[in-house]
């Protein structure tokens, strides 16, 4: 049965936190006991192989692990450590909703587990995401010719959700504010994005909302498929000249990407198709049609004044 353990997670009302990297999976977990003894809540921890089956430098001083306790303010007469569910479920319901969610809110927001990574002074376009998709927005990012930078000279900023639920309010609102579209680049079916739609919905001068889907109810992003980088570019790159924020050096890197993303999946379509009557061509070849279709669809979509030929 397909699944993602997310929503069970938070059918039960237990916090998520999800790491991007492998420095990430060390500062979280040690964060969320901190926050499991705060809050008085289990707390999740998402693992997934992109964020922790690699290689790479990490700080493990323990001086960097000093967290900080936010006051607490009024708190229930049973305290919140210990709430027996089986005798009186509804009060059980009345402590997680009151009082231990608003005290996830303080923990997240006092030790920055949400954390804006770049920062335009002029923003105009914000992208928001959490976990193996941070990873993927970044190198997106980079397929365009868009480094740290040039993001910030541009308009666009990226905020990293590392508590995916529930999400902390005050610090995206701060995020949202002046950016006139936030893009919300997650793993699988949307988790942040309807949280900050409910937040934002309503306030004065509320950004555009794009994700899954864009302005228009289009399909940007797969909610059922692992999301691949140069998939994600081209999201960007679309909601950027919606944006009118696209110049000749990004459009140039887009259509390289796209150029050789094309060759090489004519090069898989060939051999795929010499050994079409196999099991795995039968499965793999209406997955890749379905892919180069969505391809197509979006850079044609995305390219009024100049079209990039993507003919297999």
């Amino acid at each position: 049965m397909a699944a993602q353990s997310e929503h069970a997670l938070m059918h039960c009302g237990i916090p998520i936190l999800a790491p991007a990297n492998v420095q990430d999976c060390l500062d979280f977990g040690i964060a969320g006991f901190a926050m499991s003894r705060y809050s008085g809540l289990y707390t999740a921890f998402k693992a997934t192989n992109e964020t922790l089956e690699l290689t790479a430098t990490v700080d493990v001083d323990s001086s960097r692990y000093q967290f900080v306790y936010p006051d607490k303010g009024e708190l229930p007469p049973e305290g919140i450590h210990f709430v027996s569910t089986h005798i009186d479920r509804q009060r059980s319901d009345v402590v997680l909703t009151r009082y231990r969610m608003p005290l996830v809110h303080r923990f997240v927001r006092a030790n920055n587990i949400n954390r804006i990574l770049i920062d335009s002074p002029q923003r105009k376009f914000g992208i928001v995401t959490a976990g193996k998709a941070t990873q993927d927005t970044l190198q997106a990012l980079t397929k365009l010719g868009i480094d740290r930078e040039r993001a910030r000279s541009l308009g666009i900023s990226v905020y990293q959700v590392g508590c995916v639920w529930p999400l902390e309010p005050e610090g995206l609102k701060e995020f949202a504010q002046n950016h006139d579209e936030l893009m919300f680049i997650e793993e699988k079916r949307a988790i942040v994005q309807p949280q900050a739609t409910n937040i934002l919905y309503g306030s004065d001068n509320a950004p555009r909302i794009s994700g899954k889907q864009d302005d228009k109810g289009q399909q940007l992003l797969p909610e059922d498929v692992q999301l691949d980088q140069s998939e994600v570019a081209l999201a960007i790159f679309q909601r950027l000249l919606r944006a009118e924020m696209v110049d000749e050096d990004i459009r140039r890197h887009a259509e390289l990407f796209v150029q050789r993303r094309r060759l090489l999946t004519r090069t898989l379509w060939l051999q795929l198709v010499g050994r079409h009557s196999s099991a795995l061509g039968a499965r793999i070849i209406p997955a890749l049609k379905n892919r180069m279709a969505v391809i197509r669809r979006v850079v044609l979509a995305a390219t009024p004044w100049r079209c990039i030929t993507m003919t297999i």
